[in-house]
C-alpha cells in the first residue's frame, strides 16, 4: 500500500535529481526563518539559492529537449 503513493513515485524517479530538493529546502527554510526574526545572517541568500536552483532545472529540461529533438519548443515549454 505504501509503496502505491505519489511521494514514492517521483523520489524513485531515475530523470529526477533529488539532491536539489536538499538545496530548496535549504533556500526555502533560510528565507522563512529570516522573515519570523531575522537570526540567520544573509538568509535574504536563499532567495538566490533559489534562482539559481531554477534556472539550473530550466536549462537542464531545455538541454535534454534539445538533445531528444533536435529543436526546441518555447511555446509549449513556457505553457
Amino acid at each position: 500500500m505504501i509503496e502505491k503513493l505519489r511521494v514514492f513515485k517521483v523520489l524513485n524517479d531515475k530523470d529526477r535529481i533529488s539532491s536539489i530538493d536538499i538545496f530548496r529546502s535549504i533556500a526555502i527554510l533560510s528565507v522563512v526563518i529570516y522573515h519570523f526574526n531575522e537570526t540567520i545572517p544573509f538568509g535574504y541568500l536563499g532567495v538566490d539559492l533559489f534562482f539559481v536552483i531554477s534556472g539550473f532545472l530550466i536549462s537542464t529540461i531545455l538541454i535534454t529537449e534539445f538533445v531528444k529533438r533536435d529543436t526546441i519548443n518555447y511555446f509549449s515549454f513556457i505553457l
